[in-house]
């Protein structure tokens, strides 16, 4: 998805969502109108997040592998399909506009990494 899809795709879902409530407010609106508008908001892609070479969706917060290591995902951008990056237990972002392809989900082999680390054991 480019940066200009996205971009369509989002004021799609902002029309609807704003159609849907003031329609939703005028009592003498049809029913199947508003229906049909729920419907096709349901048709419109996620914009949330990415998704990665797993089919794991990435969202603030996840642990990801990169290059020699772990990180945590700080943002996504999904318009430029890139996500800025920093350390696991620190909120600044250290490396910016990492390709989706770059990175995937790691969570569970950080976790177990971590379960052996002196830092972990002396806490």
């Amino acid at each position: 998805m480019n940066a200009k899809t996205y971009q369509q795709i989002r004021i799609a879902q902002t029309v609807l969502a704003n159609l849907r409530r003031q329609l939703t407010a005028d009592e003498t609106a049809p029913a199947n109108l508003i229906n049909d508008i729920a419907l096709f908001q349901a048709k419109l892609p996620d914009t949330s997040g990415l998704i990665d070479r797993n089919n794991v969706k990435l969202i603030k917060g996840t642990v990801v592998h990169y290059q020699d290591g772990w990180m945590e995902v700080k943002s996504v951008k999904v318009g430029t399909q890139t996500v800025n990056l920093g350390p696991i237990f620190h909120s600044r972002i250290t490396t910016k506009n990492v390709p989706v392809s770059e990175v995937y989900a790691d969570h569970d082999k950080w976790y177990a990494n971590w379960q052996e680390s002196e830092t972990y054991k002396s806490m």
